[in-house]
């Protein structure tokens, strides 16, 4: 019985010791040392759900930046997709280069269908969306484009009904 005890109190002890607070650091621990170096900030200010009869109107509105200073960044791309709810996702697009941070970016609708061939916003449909995701660029010639989902960078808009 007090092997068990003992087993149980390890384990208690270790999940506590486990758990940490990454919110709250400048560069969550899981970064230090890792190829990342710095964690990606964005912040989305418009919704991410358009309805049908606003979609002409809409601008998507979001702020990018980064926090800590691990290894220097030269640039962040920003590309976006087309996910048609009937045709499946298109090929990825450049839409921006940034090099100043924070940069604040504002696409139109005209805009996010801009490159994406025979696509207008009139075509746009319920269930169609908008993939919009980063590529960090390091001055060592190092690329980062996948990031943990518990950061929320990469994100889609959404064409509702």
């Amino acid at each position: 019985m007090k092997n068990i005890i003992k087993y149980v109190l390890a384990v208690i002890i270790g999940i506590t010791l486990s758990c940490s607070d990454d919110e709250n650091q400048v560069v969550p621990d899981f970064l230090k040392g890792t190829e990342y170096g710095v964690l990606l900030d964005v912040a989305v200010a418009s919704a991410v759900e358009v309805s049908l009869t606003d979609v002409n109107t809409y601008e998507l509105d979001f702020t990018v930046s980064f926090k800590g200073d691990k290894r220097p960044v030269q640039s962040i791309i920003v590309n976006k997709s087309y996910v048609s709810s009937v045709n499946g996702e298109s090929s990825v697009i450049e839409e921006e280069v940034i090099v100043d941070f924070p940069t604040t970016m504002t696409l139109s609708s005209n805009e996010l269908v801009s490159g994406f061939p025979n696509l207008s916003v009139g075509d746009l449909g319920a269930g169609d969306s908008f993939n919009i995701s980063f590529v960090i660029n390091y001055v060592d010639g190092g690329v980062v484009d996948r990031f943990d989902s518990s950061m929320r960078t990469n994100f889609a808009v959404s064409i509702i009904d």
